[in-house]
């Protein structure tokens, strides 16, 4: 890099850290006391995730061996190959598997600095060309340690990691709000509906035009029920006029070898109890023109008195638990559904309720778009943050900072003079310029 700001320098992993990979996993050959260890499902982007570990045996000299201690940064060989974090939680008993690279740092040189670079090189693209493997990726002990990266002063460092600290925690703190956000998007959806249908959302309008009381119907009073006027398709037709309509089933569109036709406007609503119990979105919906329907779904259409779409939000309002029977198989049997009792104005006020429950909920809509939007934009910024850093523009360059190249020929010394047993072995030459 020619390019690279005062006291930087240019070099590789190996020439900066010791890699070691974690254990094999082998019942057959394993011996020794269960010692719990990490997994690559348990290294996040910037931290770990330890709520579930493992155990398998382990020797004495394998548990000093694969030991991790703080400013390890663990790395995925598997998984999300390169996905990387810091270990900050003290002295711990766990280990790590094959499936991870412990990358220990030299004295000088930050372990954030090389994780933040892998999670970078990971967002641009750059980091995939180390891989391995076609179907599943791999990043070797050996392509890690060949990793190019820049390199500034230690005391650059430490300016960049306070920078970096200090810009996270305040997009953290963006994303946590954004977060609440979207959970205050799905209060207000149901309270939104609550109003609607306890009179609420129409209370002041009323007051100016005046209407009859509201009356309580059930389902089967306000609507027929269809499912027993379904008349099947044959296999031969079926087959054929498949992709001719739209297709309904218990929770959207599925597969099934039972098929009805329908023409006009209706509400479909799920009779698989386990989907109503347990949804995350509108169960009950209108469906228009001509549509196959399977015998997992019901079909209402309502009586002159009421309208379709009021009975499609009235029942994505409730809570259908009462009414699904049966724990192997849940349902929501045609009995249940027609014991189901509807808040019922009349048609003049149910056209002005669904009029404000649909301005309400595109506001909403519009809401959670920014908000997902704004969420994006953070992430871009973190990424643009991190990129100025390792081009040396995040904070200003310092010429009393000992250059990296110093550092780097120090380290060399240290590994040099290291005990036979405990020396790691020296980086070629190329990887310190």
């Amino acid at each position: 890099m020619s390019d690279l700001p005062l006291g930087w320098t240019t070099t590789r992993f190996e020439a900066v850290a010791d890699i070691q990979l974690g254990k094999m996993l082998d019942k057959a050959k394993n011996s020794g006391d269960p010692t719990p260890y990490l997994r690559n499902i348990n290294v996040r982007w910037g931290e770990m995730d330890t709520s579930h570990v493992l155990t398998m045996p382990m020797s004495f000299e394998e548990r000093a061996k694969f030991s991790i201690r703080d400013g390890d940064v663990l790395v995925c060989e598997g998984g999300e190959p390169g996905r990387a974090a810091v270990w900050r939680s003290g002295p711990t008993d766990l280990k790590f598997q094959k499936a991870i690279l412990r990358v220990r740092t030299e004295e000088g040189i930050s372990p954030d600095w090389l994780a933040r670079y892998l999670w970078l090189m990971a967002r641009d693209g750059t980091l995939q060309d180390h891989f391995t493997g076609t179907t599943i990726k791999h990043l070797p002990r050996e392509a890690l340690q060949n990793i190019s990266l820049p390199l500034p002063p230690s005391g650059e460092q430490r300016r960049i990691g306070a920078k970096i600290d200090s810009l996270s925690a305040r997009s953290k703190r963006a994303r946590d709000q954004l977060d609440h956000v979207a959970r205050l998007v799905e209060k207000y959806k149901k309270a939104i509906l609550k109003a609607a249908f306890n009179g609420d959302l129409t209370e002041n309008w009323r007051f100016n035009n005046p209407q009859p009381t509201w009356s309580i119907v059930t389902i089967a009073e306000a609507a027929e029920n269809l499912d027993g006027r379904r008349i099947p398709i044959r296999a031969s037709e079926r087959a054929t006029r498949r992709g001719t309509y739209p297709y309904y089933g218990a929770s959207g569109i599925i597969d099934s070898i039972d098929d009805f036709l329908f023409d006009g406007e209706y509400v479909l609503i799920g009779e698989d109890g386990a989907n109503l119990l347990s949804r995350s979105t509108p169960i009950a919906f209108l469906a228009k023109d001509r549509f196959w329907v399977n015998n997992h779904a019901h079909v209402l259409r309502a009586h002159v008195s009421c309208s379709n779409a009021w009975l499609a939000w009235f029942l994505n309002s409730i809570d259908l638990s009462p009414y699904v029977t049966g724990s192997a198989q849940p349902k929501l049997t045609q009995a249940a559904l027609n014991r189901i009792k509807v808040p019922l104005p009349q048609l003049r006020e149910q056209a002005k309720v669904l009029s404000r429950i649909e301005t309400a909920l595109a506001w909403i809509d519009r809401l959670a778009a920014e908000a997902t939007s704004a969420r994006k934009l953070i992430a871009h910024l973190d990424r643009a943050v991190l990129a100025q850093a390792f081009r040396g523009e995040l904070v200003p360059q310092d010429s009393a900072d000992e250059p990296a190249s110093a550092l780097l020929k120090r380290i060399t010394g240290t590994r040099d003079k290291a005990p036979a047993g405990r020396r790691r072995s020296r980086p070629p030459q190329s990887a310190l310029l």
